[in-house]
C-alpha cells in the first residue's frame, strides 16, 4: 500500500483520488488552491466534487505548512501533482511543487506539463533515478505544436498524424476499459 498525497482536486486529481482508493492506497493529504487537507470523516463519495469533499470534511493543515513538509510528516510515499499550467506562470507553480518535493526525498508524478518541459535540463538526472514520474505529462505541454510550425516553414512536413489532446486520450481509454461516454 503506498501513501500518497494529492495536488489539486479538479478532474484529474479526483481521478487519481479515485484510483488510489480502487486500488488500496492511502491517500495522506489534499492540496487545493484553498489549503492542505488531512484525512478526517466520512469516506468520499464518488459522485460530488473532491475539492468540495476535502473542504467540508477533512481537516485543514492547521499551521498553515508547505506541501512538501506535510508531505513528509505524513510519511507520504508519492505526491501527484494535478493543476493545470497557466500560460503566465508556465510551469513554474509545479515546478516549485517538484523541487520541494525533491528536496524532501518524496517522488513526485506531474500530470502539469510545463514544468518538465520548461525544466527538463534540471529534472532530468531525477527521472533517471526514477524519483520523478512523466508518464501523466506525454505530449500536451511539450511546446510540440510550436516545433511543428517551425519545421513546415522548412518545407520538409508532409504530413502529422495523431492525437494531441489529453482529454481525448482519458476518454479513450475509458471507452477501452468499458466506461460509456456518459461517465
Amino acid at each position: 500500500m503506498a501513501r500518497i498525497g494529492l495536488i489539486g482536486a479538479g478532474t484529474i486529481g479526483t481521478e487519481a483520488y479515485k484510483r488510489a482508493q480502487e486500488n488500496g492506497h492511502k491517500v495522506t493529504f489534499v492540496s487545493t488552491a484553498s489549503g492542505v487537507y488531512l484525512p478526517a470523516g466520512a469516506a468520499y463519495a464518488s459522485n460530488g466534487s473532491l475539492s468540495s469533499y476535502v473542504k467540508n470534511v477533512w481537516k485543514p493543515e492547521a499551521e498553515n505548512k508547505d506541501v512538501a513538509s506535510v508531505a513528509r510528516e505524513s510519511k507520504t510515499d508519492v505526491v501527484f501533482i494535478a493543476i493545470p499550467t497557466k500560460s503566465d506562470e508556465r510551469g513554474e507553480v509545479a515546478y516549485q511543487y517538484i523541487s520541494s518535493l525533491l528536496k524532501e526525498g518524496i517522488r513526485a508524478i506531474p500530470a502539469e506539463k510545463g514544468a518538465l518541459s520548461l525544466h527538463f535540463s534540471e529534472l532530468v538526472e531525477h527521472i533517471e533515478r526514477g524519483d520523478l514520474g512523466y508518464l501523466a505529462t506525454v505530449g500536451g505541454g511539450t511546446q510540440l505544436l510550436d516545433e511543428i510550425a517551425r519545421r513546415a516553414k522548412s518545407g520538409k512536413v508532409a504530413a502529422i498524424h495523431g492525437v494531441f489532446n489529453a482529454t481525448l486520450n482519458y476518454i479513450f481509454d475509458g471507452l477501452s476499459h468499458g466506461r460509456n461516454l456518459d461517465e
